[in-house]
């Protein structure tokens, strides 16, 4: 039948290019180069491995002072002591105990808005 036709014509090789080895795997005689490229490999997977360890661990608790002296700011602000039945907190105009007990008791009687924006300010877990 006639002679086969390439689909694609091949580009010609100058002198050089025939004459130069071929660029495959590197001659590596003693394992040198393949015992490098292992030990690269191990330190990778170790930092990947650390960097995974950051990300899984759990956050760390929160300061109970912290809370607590962002809820005191919070009753503070909202004025809780006008509610309080205690005669120290209505005297120093703030409270003067566990913040805590005065927010559950006055959180109930505030408008569902402003609760809402209180509890979108609070400190996640963790960030505190």
């Amino acid at each position: 039948m006639g002679t086969a036709i390439e689909p694609y014509p091949t580009p010609k090789r100058s002198r050089a290019q025939a004459a130069a080895k071929p660029r495959g795997i590197l001659p590596d005689p003693d394992g040198r180069l393949r015992k490098r490229i292992e030990r690269i490999a191990h330190r990778l997977l170790d930092a990947a491995s650390d960097l995974v360890d950051q990300v899984a661990a759990p956050p760390p608790p929160l300061d109970p002072i912290a809370v607590e002296t962002q809820r005191r700011q919070v009753a503070n602000t909202i004025g809780t002591w006008r509610f309080c039945a205690r005669d120290t907190c209505r005297r120093a105009r703030c409270c003067r105990r566990d913040p805590a007990t005065c927010l559950h008791t006055v959180l109930p009687l505030m408008p569902g808005v402003l609760v809402g924006l209180l509890r979108m300010h609070r400190p996640k877990r963790g960030q505190a």
